[in-house]
């Protein structure tokens, strides 16, 4: 096989690999799945973050809506735990038996006697 068309079938695979996952993505539904109605209707549930060793339980107790912006989705999800099952701010899987396990960015936002507050920011294309 010459070198330009082995360059040549190789870039076509990427694109190819490229767009299937894309497809793939955008036939899930990403936004439905995680938007913030759908996060709205858990308010007030329990939920587990997962760290390296072990699970923490927490409780949905805000979901905020940024104002419309034209095609993105942003919102807000706040999470209150326990005191002493602090975690750092930090990428955690987060699951709920609803929705099952997600990777989410928390940034431990605030801690005091009463507990910690996390944090978990959405922006989303819609």
């Amino acid at each position: 096989m010459q070198r330009r068309k082995f360059i040549a079938s190789g870039i076509g695979l990427l694109a190819y690999a490229g767009l299937g996952t894309a497809a793939t993505v955008a036939g899930r539904g990403a936004g439905a799945a995680l938007g913030a109605a759908r996060f709205a209707a858990m308010l007030n549930q329990p939920f587990t973050i997962y760290d390296s060793v072990r699970g923490i339980r927490v409780q949905l107790v805000s979901v905020k809506e940024a104002p419309a912006s034209r095609g993105l989705h942003q919102f807000t999800l706040t999470f209150a735990g326990a005191a002493e099952d602090s975690l750092d701010s930090g990428t955690y899987e987060v699951e709920h038996a609803a929705t099952g396990k997600q990777l989410m960015y928390l940034d431990a936002h605030k801690r005091g006697k009463a507990g910690v507050v996390y944090r978990a920011d959405f922006n989303l294309l819609a």
